[in-house]
């Protein structure tokens, strides 16, 4: 008791003014076991507080980063531990979410000892990533903690760069991850997504063989994006073999998506015979084509100045219910959509 009134009499005005619930909301809010609920552990408590309200600590920040948005470590209590906390946000009205706060409330709080969900807090640290800098420094983060952090908060981490396509930061958690826990196909599909929608083919393959020396199979999502870095590097020819080959191999169906990334890339390397075969055989397997792959295949007929091709598939096109950007702009340029001027129209447009 002794400890207690001397911690809070040098707390601050605000601090003294909650004393009576402050240590029931701290300790239940990061995750305390009632075992440790005790005396000891309530003036450990005491001192965070005193400590984030009159000395906040910030970690080391990308340069450049404003730190208006931390003034006040404590306030992050409000937005973690949802309503048992509410009643503290008087203490920081211009409270920020802030990737920086819940960084240096974790370091404190481990660092004094007090029992806290750390992989819960560093999965909302990830939520507040708004640039690629935020990522950076939470990757940094995680290797500090990398002990106390569960295979969750990796694919949490892992699919958030994903998402942002950061891939210098997914190989370095890709790598820290190895650690903790085995990847399975989703890590390895992620990475060759990403590596394939910035066209870093070789890259991509070396994933599929690292896949499959790990004894797992690739499947539909992987080859899909194979065929689709293949086609935006203009390589036709690899695509069609991923897809009549490798896919076969491994009893993969196309699905439409795995079509349409074939017949994009087909249609700008202007192969417009096969794009059209392509458009046939996916019909008769029940897949309707989506709008994207008409106006591809019309517009690689409009640039080899096959006209009355581009007009066939537009016919083509309204029989079978599909409804394009490319016929949206004709009906709006002109009221009444004839048939006959379908041509004019079509060049126009494309050109």
């Amino acid at each position: 008791m002794a400890v207690r009134k001397r911690l809070l009499s040098c707390a601050s005005p605000l601090l003294q003014e909650n004393q009576s619930g402050l240590a029931s909301v701290l300790s239940s809010a990061f995750g305390a076991p009632a075992s440790q609920k005790n005396p000891s552990n309530l003036s450990k408590i005491f001192k965070l507080a005193t400590e984030l309200l009159q000395k906040p600590e910030t970690p080391k920040q990308p340069q450049g980063h404003n730190n208006n948005n931390n003034n006040n470590n404590f306030s992050f209590l409000k937005a973690f531990t949802f309503s048992d906390v509410s009643s503290l946000h008087h203490l920081d009205p211009n409270f920020h979410k802030s990737v920086y706060g819940c960084a240096s409330l974790l370091d404190v709080l481990t660092k004094h000892g007090i029992a806290c969900n750390v992989p819960k807090l560093f999965c909302f640290m990830i939520l507040q990533c708004a640039k690629h800098s935020d990522f950076l420094f939470v990757i940094d983060f995680s290797i500090k903690f990398k002990s106390l952090l569960t295979p969750n908060c990796y694919k949490a981490l892992f699919d958030s760069l994903a998402s942002v396509s950061l891939l210098s930061g997914m190989k370095r958690v890709y790598t820290e991850m190895l650690d903790v826990v085995s990847p399975g196909v989703h890590t390895y599909n992620t990475m060759v997504n990403v590596y394939c929608k910035h066209g870093y083919m070789v890259e991509s393959n070396q994933f599929v063989c690292k896949m499959i020396l790990s004894g797992l199979a690739p499947n539909l999502s992987t080859f899909t994006s194979l065929i689709m870095g293949y086609s935006r590097t203009k390589d036709v020819d690899a695509a069609l073999r991923v897809f009549h080959k490798n896919m076969v191999d491994y009893g993969c169906v196309p699905d439409f998506k795995c079509y349409e990334h074939l017949i994009l890339g087909i249609c700008f390397a202007k192969k417009l015979g096969l794009a059209q075969r392509l458009l046939d055989q996916m019909q008769r397997q029940g897949i309707t084509p989506s709008w994207i792959v008409f106006d591809e295949i019309v517009k690689c007929c409009c640039k080899l100045n096959k006209y009355g091709e581009a007009a066939q598939v537009v016919d083509h096109m309204i029989s079978s219910g599909g409804y394009t950007p490319v016929l949206k702009e004709l009906q709006v340029k002109h009221n009444q959509y004839s048939y006959n001027t379908t041509n004019t129209y079509l060049k126009s447009i494309i050109t």
